[in-house]
């Protein structure tokens, strides 16, 4: 089954089941910058890109203007906070309003990442939990944070291979506040791409470094149903990712709902890039320069390991 055959599916049978029920309308709502949410992985502790990440914060100014940072709350999100108490986190404790430390609770069953290419090296895949797909553990913790950060106006999530310009976060809290609204704001693959141009390769926003509208009632409860279209869309296609899905989704749905047509118009305008944050994440990537890279783009998130 083609994966806009199974999105068409549910959404047919979602829309019977609600009796062809319109979307109620939703408004335009601002945006402001309250936390920042650092995602570690345990294998970033063991190959040092945490302690790049460390390294890049002490030396790049956040901001000039100290007021912007006395207003955002800072979080490291990771399954085991007592390796990263260890570290010397006081660069960052003491620039910000708060600072915590938040434990990534992943079931077991869904603490795996697996490569489509690995498939055939797996003995016995049943011993898996693919409700999550094969990248599981990403996945769950996403949809997990999404509804943990619900009580921040905006988060912008980080992962550790990122550089930063001067003044990173007071353009990223600018931009924020100044864009016009939006749900979802991040960045596309920016080097050579070898998919088509509207494929959602090469259209859908990288999710680890992105801002996201946490508080937005309408945002959580697209989310929400998002989920629930996850599953589905798993048993199709059981290696995609999490940011693939929401921007293959917009789009499915924006095609096959078709009663709902302008609350669709609406969220695709939710879905933004920003120009400040750059992706060039992929290993195939890490020979760049990254001052090649800053004079190209004067980026002030470079997503880059």
């Amino acid at each position: 089954m083609k994966l806009s055959e199974a999105i068409q599916r549910s959404q047919n049978k979602r829309l019977i089941q609600q009796n062809k029920t319109l979307i109620q309308p939703i408004e335009q709502k601002e945006n402001n910058l309250e936390c920042v949410c650092l995602l570690v992985t345990g294998s970033e502790l063991d190959d040092g890109l945490f302690d790049r990440f460390l390294n890049e914060f002490e030396k790049t100014s956040a901001s000039s203007d100290p007021e912007i940072l006395d207003n955002i709350n800072f979080v490291i999100f990771h399954k085991n906070t007592k390796e990263i108490e260890k570290k010397d986190l006081s660069l960052i404790r003491d620039k910000f309003k708060n600072f915590s430390l938040v434990e990534m609770k992943i079931p077991s069953e869904y603490d795996f990442y697996l490569r489509e290419n690995t498939m055939s090296k797996i003995k016995n895949i049943n011993l898996y939990n693919l409700k999550y797909g094969l990248k599981s553990g990403a996945n769950y913790s996403f949809f997990k944070a999404i509804d943990l950060f619900k009580n921040f106006n905006t988060t912008l999530f980080l992962e550790c291979d990122c550089f930063f310009g001067e003044n990173w976060l007071e353009k990223i809290y600018n931009f924020t506040k100044y864009s016009g609204g939006f749900w979802i704001a991040g960045s596309v693959y920016d080097n050579e791409k070898t998919n088509l141009s509207n494929q959602v390769a090469n259209t859908h926003l990288n999710g680890g470094i992105s801002l996201y509208a946490t508080s937005n009632s309408y945002f959580q409860n697209f989310m929400e149903e998002s989920l629930r279209d996850f599953f589905q869309y798993v048993l199709a296609k059981p290696n995609i990712p999490y940011d693939y899905f929401i921007k293959q989704r917009i789009d499915d749905c924006f095609d096959t709902d078709i009663e709902n047509r302008y609350y669709w118009n609406f969220v695709k305008r939710q879905y933004i890039k920003c120009n400040l944050i750059f992706n060039y994440s992929p290993k195939r990537d890490q020979r760049l320069d990254v001052n090649h890279l800053r004079k190209r783009h004067n980026f002030s998130i470079l997503h880059k390991k």
